[in-house]
């Protein structure tokens, strides 16, 4: 109990903390016995080479060594009258206790002699008893991936959408994620920053079963890097990796001929041929445009039509597909000499990243340009004591999509196909494609101070401070590569002038490669494309967020069986938050008139937590429990909408300013929440165990469904945040089992995750002028799957895993998605019943599986040539990707119930290939060259996306809409799909399958995505 005491009253004495607090390392136990007795060696000293740690054992001859940092070691027992012992190859990780038993011999050899032992592999992971993933640097090395996010998703339950991973189904504003213990999560929209350096990490500790109750503000899973730290020498990298210029779809290059529906056709003056085989010719062509005064609005001659049709869609406007792709990376590191006062046992270590990546097509910028530096300085002041300074600075240089409250940089370089080209309302973009974006540059900026004191061998604690500010700029492409000035500010300069058939001549705005927005004219081309959109490049961005974190934590093995670990922290938020639009008539200077939808609003937020929990080791079981407290409180006040909801004085046109000053404000309440957590693992022998955890975790609300404030472009408003958010909860379990095979190791596990209180938006209608959107506490979501795990990721010859994952959706909401003045009683049971049965969707099963497998050829293995090794030290890895594809309705006999999805889509396949050769090395120093391809068998998968074609029948649905894809100016989308899906049905082929070329979609470019990419990469280190 004086344990329990000591550890409270720390706890009570100090406050401060990170809301996402998390353990960096790592523990060795065991025991140390005779040899030939089998008793127990009291007294006996274990270290752990090459750091300053160890222990001593009990009268029991057991051990245990705390704060290892994650990596492999070498581990050293030595008594007086025994020959000392050295277990090598020692893997320790976060979170984890390592077994490492040693047996003494009484010694019979010369004095400075020792016996050697190599470390076993672990069979059982005795002590995880939530589904955990491990992934040590020298298997990244080998991952054929571009970014640590593509490294991250290989692992079983995690994928990617377009903004970033996915834990189990849930997107990353659920994913906590932690450098070095540092969080690398935005409280701004809770997206983590993942863009580093990973030559720099050491060790990755992936969560997604459940977590203890030290993690907090994440519902799908924890993603611990640990990053490398200087030696007593030099070292260092310097990596490049390059991918020449490419079209990164399938099909036809989308401003050419060979792109015949959207270009191709319209080349014709005479009626064009017959591709699609309807009987008609697909352009009627420019002599019959001519002729009909309907279409025919600039009253010009055919040659004219001709040429303004070519003007507006010249070529060296319209480009892509010309920029390559590069990441660069350095990293260094060592002890900083010469050393005096502060310096002296200090070290550091260095890493820059840079890395471009074009989009799929031209926007306002050619691609994604994510940059960054960080450095990590380590001094010890003690064998106890240390301090560890942490900073970094990065720069994220990209092209945004809108101003909602998913404003972003466009990450993913095909995500514009889905967005651009395949969304409702703006499916004719194709050649306004660089205007409906805008430019994004976000500048990221963290710092912070880790103190970590071993107070005996039994107690250490941390306490960590963090700063973070984040400057958020967007802004319209201003800069124009024919040298024109900003059309927006000043208007048009220059003209295209055609002579009309009656003579007179016709200026048309010279279209520069970023169009303008206020000029109404010409919006369209002759054939009804966008040649300006009016809705998303014309945003803006000036936001900007300050954090500090101070934490406390406290680790203490108050016995043999019993670790305890406690801690408590605050974080506080100040957050400004500035967005806006203008309209396609504004010339003025941007600072007030002329303003469309924008919000602007400032914030103080406090939050907190305080957690318990012990980890209670004992022979045939492993018991992980813990209680954790979360505290959410804004301070800054909201306007309430109570009594006002409908006000038509205060929420409609003419009234902004009256609303800001006359609508009452309310303080937000204090949230807060008790989370029990449970993790138990049993080894049921040597080689097998089964384990259970159970938890309930909560998200904080997001700042902009609290303050955003949104009026509108006819001067009302349109939307508003809710002062009455609770904090999101939900509730998971999770059971497996694991055995190992000897040379391989399989986990089998099932999960059920109960999510509440989501956040969702519902409309308030009161009038034709009084209609805005505000957010409720009413989604749900259940989630439940299972998942199959088989890896070997040791060895030097063969390592890979196979894992699968099964998953089935249940949302829906408990209230309606539209509130009316005669919705008086919408709190009632009755009401909310009816309106989750009407919002319920089961969401299609999803079903993936994912291969790896690396061939490692070792050192000096086969003959040599003339001093030339052909055959050694070779890594080739192949990676494989499957998803199950998704099942949808179709029928035109209207003999199957539109319930029943009666339909697939072909399945998504795709294969990797890393082919690496160690060229030198030479006394630390080595060369390597790799090459990785992506798609290496260029397989075709159909584009089934959120945007891409599928099928929706009342709620059960499929991803996007078939009209979208297999639509073209001109012709419906429905009836297309409805041919194509008639092809399939005749032919006896899949959903996906390719068929004759009158029946497959009219956007080529954007059916099939993906094809094979060529990595070139070089790495030197020392």
């Amino acid at each position: 109990m004086k344990y329990l005491a000591c550890l409270l009253c720390l706890l009570v004495c100090l406050n401060g903390g990170i809301l996402k607090a998390q353990q960096t390392t790592g523990k060795i136990s065991g025991r140390i016995v005779d040899k030939q007795t089998g008793e127990p060696l009291p007294g006996a000293n274990i270290v752990v080479a090459g750091t300053q740690l160890g222990a001593a054992s009990d009268k029991d001859g057991e051990f245990f060594i705390l704060n290892i940092p994650p990596g492999k070691y070498d581990v050293r027992g030595t008594m007086m009258g025994y020959t000392p012992v050295v277990k090598k190859g020692v893997f320790v990780s976060i979170n984890r206790t390592t077994k490492v038993d040693l047996a003494l011999t009484m010694t019979t050899l010369d004095v400075g002699e020792e016996v050697v032992v190599v470390a076993e592999r672990e069979k059982v992971r005795a002590d995880v008893s939530f589904s955990t993933s491990y992934i040590q640097s020298d298997n990244i090395e080998i991952t054929p991936a571009t970014s640590i996010e593509n490294v991250i998703a290989r692992s079983a339950g995690i994928n990617k959408d377009d903004f970033g991973l996915q834990i189990r189904g849930m997107g990353e504003r659920d994913i906590a994620v932690y450098v070095d213990g540092m969080t690398f999560n935005d409280n701004r929209n809770d997206r983590p920053y993942t863009t580093i350096n990973y030559d720099l990490v050491k060790e990755i500790e992936i969560l997604t079963g459940g977590f203890s109750a030290e993690y907090g503000n994440a519902r799908a899973g924890v993603i611990n890097l640990t990053t490398k730290e200087s030696s007593e020498r030099y070292t260092g990298s310097i990596r490049v990796e390059y991918s020449p210029e490419a079209l990164k779809h399938f099909g036809p290059y989308a401003f050419g001929n060979g792109n015949w529906w959207d270009w191709g056709r319209f080349q014709y003056f005479e009626p064009s041929p017959d591709l699609n085989k309807d009987g008609e010719p697909d352009f009627i062509g420019w002599n019959a445009y001519s002729d009909d005064p309907a279409r025919n609005i600039y009253n010009l001659s055919p040659d004219n039509n001709k040429k303004l049709w070519d003007y507006q869609h010249r070529k060296e406007v319209l480009h892509y597909g010309d920029k390559p792709d590069y990441t660069i990376q350095a990293t260094f590191g060592g002890p900083i000499k010469p050393a005096w006062g502060f310096l002296k046992n200090t070290s550091f270590y260095l890493g820059l990243f840079r890395k471009f990546e074009a989009y799929a097509y031209q926007l306002s910028k050619p691609g994604v340009l994510n940059q960054n530096v960080n450095l990590k300085l380590i001094h010890k002041f003690s064998p106890t004591k240390k301090l560890t300074l942490f900073g970094m600075y990065g720069e994220d240089d990209g092209a945004g999509y809108d101003i909602n409250l998913q404003h972003d940089y466009i990450s993913d370089p095909n995500f514009i196909i889905k967005y651009n080209f395949l969304r409702s309302g703006i499916a004719n973009t194709l050649f306004a494609v660089d205007n409906i974006s805008n430019n994004i540059k976000w500048y990221n900026t963290y710092g912070g101070a880790k103190w970590t004191h071993m107070i005996s061998p039994k107690t250490y604690y941390d306490i960590r401070f963090q700063g973070t500010y984040k400057n958020y700029w967007a802004h319209i492409p201003e800069e124009h590569p024919f040298g024109y000035e900003d059309s927006i500010r000043v208007g048009y300069k220059e003209y295209f002038f055609l002579e009309d058939r009656d003579g007179q001549m016709r200026g048309f705005p010279a279209f520069p490669k970023y169009y303008s927005y206020h000029y109404k004219t010409f919006l369209y081309d002759q054939n009804g494309y966008w040649l300006h959109r009016l809705t998303h490049s014309r945003c803006y961005d000036k936001s900007n967020l300050y954090t500090f974190n101070l934490k406390f934590d406290i680790t203490s093995q108050v016995s043999n069986r019993h670790q305890l670990r406690a801690g408590l922290g605050h974080t506080f938020d100040r957050i400004h938050e500035y967005r806006f639009a203008y309209g396609p008539d504004y010339r003025g200077d941007f600072q007030g008139e002329g303003k469309l939808d924008h919000t602007e609003w400032d914030a103080d937020i406090h939050h907190g937590y305080a957690y318990f929990q012990d980890k209670m080791e004992f022979k045939g079981i492993i018991v992980n429990a813990g209680l954790r407290f979360d505290y959410w409180q804004p301070v800054s006040p909201m306007y309430d909408l109570t009594d006002n909801w409908s006000n038509e004085d205060l929420l409609t046109r003419g009234h902004l300013l009256d609303f800001r000053e006359q609508m009452p404000k309310k303080d937000i309440k204090f949230r807060y929440h008790f989370s029990p957590r449970l993790g138990v693992a049993h080894p049921i022998t040597v080689n097998s165990k089964i384990y259970f955890n159970y938890g309930h975790f909560v998200d904080i609300p997001d700042p902009n469904d609290v303050y955003w404030i949104q009026m509108g472009s006819i001067e009302r408003l349109e939307a508003i945040g809710s002062p009455d958010l609770n904090l999101s909860k939900s509730i998971m379990y999770e059971v497996g089992y694991e055995h190992d095979l000897g040379l391989f190791r399989v986990n089998l596990n099932g999960y059920y995750h109960d999510i509440r209180d989501d956040v969702r938006r519902v409309a308030y209608t009161y009038s034709a002028t009084v209609y805005y959107y505000t957010y409720r506490n009413d989604e749900y979501k259940e989630t439940k799957g299972f998942e199959i795990r088989l890896d070997r990721n040791f060895g030097s010859w063969l390592r890979g895993f196979v894992n699968y994952e099964h998953r089935f959706a249940v949302r829906g909401s408990f209230g309606p998605t539209q509130i009316r003045p005669d919705d008086s009683f919408l709190e009632q049971e009755n009401a909310a019943a009816e309106a989750k049965d009407r919002a319920r969707n089961s969401i299609e099963p999803v079903r993936i599986a994912k291969a790896s497998l690396s061939f490692i050829s070792p050192k000096n293995w086969g003959p040599a040539v003339m001093g030339f090794e052909p055959f050694a030290n070779w890594i080739m890895t192949w990676d494989y990707y499957w998803r199950g594809g998704t099942r949808f309705h179709w029928d035109l006999t209207g003999t199957v119930d539109e319930h029943v999805k009666n339909w697939k889509w072909r399945d998504y396949n795709m294969l990797n290939l890393k082919l690496q050769r160690r060229l030198f090395e030479n006394k630390g120093f080595g060369v390597e060259l790799y090459l990785d391809v992506y798609n290496v068998f260029n397989i075709k998968n159909f584009n089934v996306s959120k945007y891409g074609a599928g099928i929706s029948k009342g709620s059960y649905t499929t991803p996007g809409s078939p009209s979208r894809i297999f639509a073209a100016q001109g012709l419906d989308g429905s009836v297309e799909f409805d041919n194509y899906m008639r092809r399939i049905e005749e032919l006896g082929k899949q959903p996906g399958d390719e068929v004759e070329y009158e029946y497959m979609p009219k956007r080529e470019y954007v059916t099939y995505l993906f094809p094979r990419d060529i990595w070139f990469g070089l790495r030197f280190y020392f």
